[in-house]
């Protein structure tokens, strides 16, 4: 028991050092009209347009900025939480043609929502150029883990087995060949919407669809990867970054709900 709580103890330490050098980024949802969306991957609507953007990222590793730029957004309506993404692209690579693949290996879109902020429970989406997408429920997690470690202690194939959505949406629009390393791609953009029975269905939630003002924890982060590691080194981005791999639910930014 002592030993337990002592690893608690250090762990718990160690996430207060993380949060003071890496404080969690703020963006907005902003409420839209029922039915004004479409998802079709291209973000021409108008209220894309207007909506706050979520960028300066950086590689969650070694914190520099990344290479090339992501932005993400958010919008939501009574059925509906959306999710944009865009970003530069010199070189789209997507092979992995299974729904739930290994996304990560290769170029990816990813957003982690903590419907309640709890710091313990969350959803991971991932969506890859070939407009696939990967679902994950997460809840096994324990405090004395050193996240810093990178020690990976998650069940990642039974969070990705035991949770499917049943009304999410989603599209891709590429700027580019994909898998063409021949040529200079210039990117792709993506857009998600994640029903408010999906989110219930696999997480913890204060209330669905939010209110005005509700804070959520969400985290934005990008794969950008390349056949030619020479020129174009694989790069592992974040909104905040982390210093360690994605999952450190605390270092999630903060996404207010607007009406």
């Amino acid at each position: 028991m002592e030993e337990r709580i002592a690893q608690i103890e250090k762990a718990a330490s160690d996430g207060f050092e993380l949060i003071a050098k890496l404080p969690p980024p703020t963006t907005f949802a902003v409420r839209v009209e029922d039915g004004a969306m479409r998802i079709d991957g291209k973000l021409t609507e108008v209220e894309w347009g207007n909506a706050r953007i979520a960028s300066g990222f950086r590689l969650t590793f070694d914190l520099k900025p990344e290479s090339l730029p992501t932005e993400a957004k958010l919008l939501w309506d009574s059925k509906y939480l959306y999710i944009a993404f865009a970003g530069k692209d010199v070189d789209l690579v997507g092979t992995i043609a299974e729904r739930d693949g290994d996304y990560w290996r290769e170029d990816a879109f990813e957003v982690f929502v903590d419907a309640n902020a709890d710091g313990m429970s969350y959803l991971e989406f991932e969506v890859n150029p070939l407009g696939l997408l990967y679902d994950a429920s997460l809840a096994d997690y324990r405090p004395e883990v050193n996240w810093a470690r990178n020690q990976g202690h998650l069940d990642i194939g039974k969070s990705r087995m035991t949770y499917d959505t049943a009304d999410t949406k989603v599209a891709v629009e590429l700027d580019g060949t994909l898998n063409e390393s021949g040529d200079v791609d210039k990117g792709w953009t993506c857009e998600l919407a994640v029903s408010w029975e999906d989110i219930a269905a696999g997480t913890n939630v204060v209330r669905v669809p939010p209110r005005d003002g509700d804070v959520w924890s969400i985290g934005f982060y990008r794969v950008n990867v390349s056949k030619d590691q020479e020129t174009n080194p694989s790069e592992y981005a974040a909104w905040n970054p982390t210093t360690s791999w994605y999952h450190v639910p605390w270092l999630f930014g903060r996404a207010v709900f607007v009406e």
